[in-house]
């Protein structure tokens, strides 16, 4: 009976050290798996870091370029107004427009009435004055 015992205790500690054994290489098992993890995780992390520095380089890059287009746009329609004249046709426009602001305000009635009479006022003045000198020169020739 004691053998038996004896065995028994020999087979719990038998499997209690298996045990211990297999708890101790699943611990290390874990740990290389915590290690590969945080290899990745930084891995990822440091190419997630460099894509985004990329994009916003892409970006200002885009950014610079669509610029520039825009900027040698701006020179050309410039440049094809200049040449066609527009810059020309625009302030021949503007004057235009001044001379017919300065001609409406000079045409409205009661300017009108006033050139009128200053017109008649003259010509009367110059046929009284027409007259004047028609009578002494019948004189004269007589």
């Amino acid at each position: 009976m004691s053998e038996m015992i004896n065995d028994t205790l020999q087979n719990v500690y038998n499997r209690l050290s298996q045990m211990g054994k297999n708890i101790s290489a699943l611990q290390s098992k874990i740990e290389e798996l915590n290690k590969n993890l945080d290899t990745r995780v930084n891995k990822l992390s440091n190419t997630i870091t460099s894509m985004a520095e990329n994009s916003k380089k892409e970006g200002e890059a885009f950014k610079f370029i669509l610029d520039n287009i825009g900027k040698k746009f701006l020179s050309e329609i410039e440049k094809l107004q200049s040449d066609i004249g527009l810059k020309d046709l625009t302030e021949l426009i503007n004057k235009l427009k001044e001379i017919a602001k300065a001609s409406e305000e000079t045409l409205q009635p009661e300017y009108v009435s006033s050139i009128l009479a200053e017109v008649l006022d003259g010509v009367k003045g110059l046929t009284g004055t027409l007259k004047e000198g028609g009578e002494g020169g019948e004189e004269g020739e007589a």
